[in-house]
């Protein structure tokens, strides 16, 4: 069984419907697996309580946590404030971090690991989307997680993330430069930080 925590800001007016879809994306991938999602809604994203409260639950055992919102350096940001942020991240202890957000593999995604965290998926920097291709950006956010599901280790998914968005950049480049150029940029802005030879089941728990 999989514990997981979905935070998404799907009532963000600018990005919120590829939020959206990336969690709707996420949970469709994940029918089949044993798990149980714990969304967190929009209005949830502005402290941490509300996450400390829903990760307490766990009481120490393995899970994962899954962000698509904004961010900055040092957090993961909803419409009102942090949510996740550096020098909060103690609860963090043996989890698997999984995001698309701005810049947090700068300071948040090392404080995560620093305290226990095993491994983060993030961007260190601007991370964008354009809302006529946001499907191909929907898939290049997930792909990671999808070969995960597939039982590769985080740096086998990881390189084959990277080589999908070589993919869709490719593909993309003769029709519409403009946007190829901002895959790029996300692909050179992803990051995986901790022990790369994990695979999921390393979050698996058992339910007696």
């Amino acid at each position: 069984m999989y514990k997981i925590i979905l935070a998404y800001d799907k009532q963000d007016e600018e990005t919120g419907e590829f939020f959206h879809n990336c969690a709707k994306d996420l949970k469709n991938i994940t029918q089949n697996l044993p798990c149980e999602i714990i969304k967190v809604p929009s209005e949830r994203l502005s402290n941490t309580a509300f996450i400390d409260v829903k990760i307490s639950v766990f009481d120490e055992q393995p899970f994962i946590f899954i962000a698509y919102s904004h961010g900055s350096k040092k957090a993961f940001l909803g419409a009102n404030g942090a949510y996740v942020k550096a020098g909060y991240t103690t609860q963090f202890s043996n989890s698997l971090c999984y995001s698309f957000t701005c810049e947090s593999a700068s300071q948040l995604g090392p404080d995560l690991i620093q305290n226990g965290c095993r491994s983060f998926w993030g961007y260190n920097e601007e991370v964008n989307v354009y809302s006529t291709y946001q499907q191909v950006f929907v898939e290049c956010a997930n792909y990671g997680f999808k070969q995960l599901l597939n039982g590769d280790t985080m740096q086998e998914a990881f390189d084959k993330m990277i080589d999908f968005h070589n993919q869709q950049i490719d593909f993309i480049a003769d029709k519409n430069y403009f946007v190829a150029s901002i895959l790029m940029e996300n692909r050179d802005a992803l990051t995986l930080l901790g022990d790369k030879g994990l695979v999921l089941e390393n979050f698996t728990i058992t339910i007696l």
